[in-house]
């Protein structure tokens, strides 16, 4: 429940807002205490807000002896009480059990609106309205500068506040049929998720269609995100501006999609009253002025919290702290540029990877039991193997079972479905030796003895999720008995990751500690997003040459992943050669697995990124708000072998290539790929095609003006190659680059 003050015509009142069934009468009288009892004197008036449509539920509490009058009571007397509900379109009456006329009401919506907003900002200023640090300066991709930003999504907190900020909504909402709301930010849904729970439960239609969608309003000009997402039919759509010094954005809007009415747009937080009156005619100057504009309609204007509301920076020397949404960017700096050096190489890659140089043990992009994974341990064709890693993962475990496992040990779990669990809870198994001990399923743990101490086991893991979900089930069932994880091998994204993991899964009761074992591990990097083969497979899906028709083949075969044809260009893998700086000498290139090159370049930018960012060494991929770092384009020519140079790209996270801020950089990496095509043209089988995939795709980032010289070059000579003609006709297609005649129109998936 969500309670504030608000003065009316000098009456001190309080209103408490209830947007669902929060409870009993119990509850409700509990929370009218708790806010009452710290104040020593009666309210002139208390307002009890409710939906209608919960009324009569409501109204059952409502008992002259229950806690919830007795306790409400001790705000105001009885008479001053008044219990009051809302409509589909926030207008205010009173509970039918009052058998008061509403037109006797003596505060209005409005007065709820505007003074229930204003206690939510006056709460948290600081949050709801930002200011630009000592040094910097807001600064809008219009160039506008100024020394505050309203962030509307700071506004609520908890269920209650922002449910009363979806009523205030509603109390703008268009008196027509809505199908459609279209927000300018996505942080705007805390909001939207309850108004439109809120117009179906008025509606009393359970299937009602009603869905939101987001434009991102900040933008430069046509890059603006409502010039780019006009809706089809705007008859029944609302839009929902999340704030706006002047409401110029709901002006804009007003004009940009034509048809959309001034009813069907509002303002929730506005240094500035609407100005438009659609039932007065304006007088010539305020026409010329602009201030007849429809599409300035506010929920609340806000003015009176800030100080500094009408100062619009122009000139000075603040650092500019780029809006971008509802968050920022200040680039005090160019990049960091990282160029690779031996160094940089973890202890994983000697560990763990040089094992598996010349092993199809490693895999890429390989879909099992409907989850893809973007690096890929195959175990099975680990526990087939004799190599020396072989004998030393057998001697670890041995240890594992003789130095921690208990002889209380009863049971050992596994994933029954999954073929490499099995063999690892076997090999356990035949380690311990004793038939007392039983194999069980991870979803067939309810029967077992509480007291008795448990293996759960898996063979390769990265976030760990098994063994969590584990070890709540075990908690929920009353186990309490010793618990040993064993994960022989892991691909944690980070460091950090995996000791939050240890932590977790080492936590038994009463201070004691359940075991979690692991023989190597490597920090790859990944993250939770589509990776460059999917991303790829997205942009190639309708080129029509040879060449991207086998492509489209390798890709669709995740069952198996990627070994060796990591990139395109090759014949048919990338060339590898001897000599690579992070490993050990003594492999042939041609019997390298291509997989494990990737794994090897992943583990050295994961070991970057989490590597001390210093003014004495700056060689770290670390990044923050006043600075991102990137990958140095000679990175792309000191490594030049085409494997590793396809590597790079894809295993780099999409900032680390992002040189868009810098024409300097730009032109290091068209360089290279303008070198590459001399290349091509004379035979060669590079990396270039693979490079401009990554262009393609929009990983790797250049600044426009040097992207549309490169490619306009790139064109003229490779437009006779079917491949290349089709992947530089797409990335002209993206970025707008004339000249170059697209035969498909459609955009890139990015």
């Amino acid at each position: 429940m969500y309670s504030f003050e608000i003065f009316r015509e000098n009456l001190e009142c309080v209103v408490f807002f209830s947007g669902q069934i929060e409870g009993d009468e119990g509850y409700y009288g509990d929370e009218f205490d708790q806010y009452l009892k710290s104040r020593n004197k009666k309210y002139d008036r208390v307002y009890f807000i409710c939906p209608e449509y919960i009324e009569t539920d409501l109204t059952t509490l409502i008992s002259p002896e229950s806690r919830f009058v007795s306790n409400i009571e001790r705000g105001a007397s009885k008479e001053n009480v008044e219990y009051l509900v809302f409509d589909g379109f926030g207008d205010l009456k009173y509970f039918k059990f009052m058998n008061t006329d509403s037109s006797e009401l003596l505060v209005t919506k409005e007065d709820i609106v505007v003074g229930g907003l204003h206690y939510l900002v006056r709460q948290r200023v600081d949050q709801v309205i930002l200011r630009a640090p000592p040094g910097t300066i807001f600064e809008k991709p219009s160039g506008e500068k100024y020394q505050e930003f309203i962030k509307a999504s700071e506004l609520a907190v908890g269920f209650s506040e922002c449910q009363f900020v979806a009523f205030c909504l509603l109390s703008k909402r268009p008196r027509r049929m809505i199908k459609d709301i279209w927000i300018d930010s996505s942080s705007m849904s805390l909001f939207v998720d309850p108004l439109v729970y809120f117009i179906k439960k008025f509606a009393r239609q359970k299937d009602k269609d009603i869905r939101y969608h987001s434009f991102q309003s900040y933008g430069d000009g046509q890059t603006q995100g409502y010039r780019q997402s006009k809706p089809d039919n705007l008859d029944q759509v609302w839009v929902i501006i999340s704030a706006s010094r002047s409401n110029n954005l709901g002006r804009d809007l007003f004009r940009e999609w034509e048809g959309l009415q001034h009813c069907q747009i509002v303002t929730l937080l506005s240094y500035a009253d609407s100005l438009y009156n659609e039932n007065e005619k304006l007088s010539a100057n305020d026409e010329v002025a602009g201030v007849s504009d429809p599409g300035d309609r506010i929920v609340a204007n806000i003015s009176e919290f800030s100080q500094l509301h009408s100062l619009e920076e122009t000139f000075g020397s603040e650092v500019p702290v780029k809006i971008i949404g509802e968050n920022f960017t200040a680039q005090i700096e160019d990049p960091n540029q990282v160029l690779l050096k031996k160094v940089h190489g973890p202890d994983e890659i000697s560990s763990f990877i040089h094992y598996f140089r010349s092993n199809p043990v490693l895999v890429l992009n390989r879909s099992k039991r409907n989850r893809k994974r973007h690096l890929y341990f195959d175990f099975q064709k680990f526990h087939v193997s004799e190599d020396e890693i072989k004998k030393k993962y057998l001697d670890w475990l041995s240890d594992i079972v003789s130095w921690y496992v208990p002889p209380s040990v009863r049971y050992i779990i596994c994933d029954e479905s999954d073929p490499e669990s099995v063999l690892l809870a076997k090999d356990i198994g035949d380690i311990i030796g004793s038939k007392k001990v039983r194999r069980l399923d991870y979803t067939k743990i309810s029967g077992i003895e509480n007291n008795a101490a448990i293996i759960a086991v898996s063979p390769v893991i990265s976030k760990g999720h098994i063994f969590a979900k584990l070890n709540s089930d075990l908690r929920l069932i009353g186990h309490d008995a010793q618990r040993i994880f064993v994960a022989p091998f892991a691909t944690p994204f980070s460091k950090r990751d995996w000791s939050l993991l240890q932590s977790s899964l080492g936590m038994g009761p009463r201070g004691l500690k359940y075991g979690f074992y692991n023989f190597k591990r490597v920090y790859v990097g990944h993250q939770d997003v589509t990776n460059s083969w999917g991303r790829e497979a997205a942009l190639i899906e309708k080129f029509s040459s040879g060449e991207w028709s086998d492509r489209q083949r390798v890709l669709s075969k995740q069952s198996e992943g990627i070994l060796d044809e990591v990139g395109v260009g090759g014949d048919p893998r990338l060339d590898f050669n001897v000599d690579f700086a992070f490993w050990a000498p003594g492999y042939q290139p041609e019997d390298v697995n291509p997989a494990s090159v990737y794994w090897t370049v992943a583990a050295i930018l994961q070991n970057l990124r989490e590597k001390p960012f210093t003014l004495f060494d700056r060689d770290s991929l670390y990044k923050h708000v006043y600075q991102h770092s990137v990958l140095d384009p000679l990175n792309f020519s000191r490594f030049n072998d085409p494997l590793l140079q396809s590597c790079l790209w894809r295993s780099a996270h999409d900032g680390e290539l992002d040189y868009r801020s810098c024409v300097d950089l730009s032109k290091k990496f068209t360089d290279i790929l303008e070198r590459l095509s001399e290349g091509v043209l004379k035979g060669e089988c590079n990396a270039l095609l693979d490079m401009l995939l990554g262009l393609g795709i929009g990983k790797i980032k250049l600044e426009k003006t040097v992207l549309e010289a490169s490619i306009l070059r790139l064109f003229e000579k490779m437009n006779h190659l079917p491949a290349y003609e089709e992947v530089l006709m797409r990335i002209a297609s993206a970025y707008r680059i004339e000249g170059i005649e697209v035969k498909e129109k459609d955009d890139l998936p990015f």
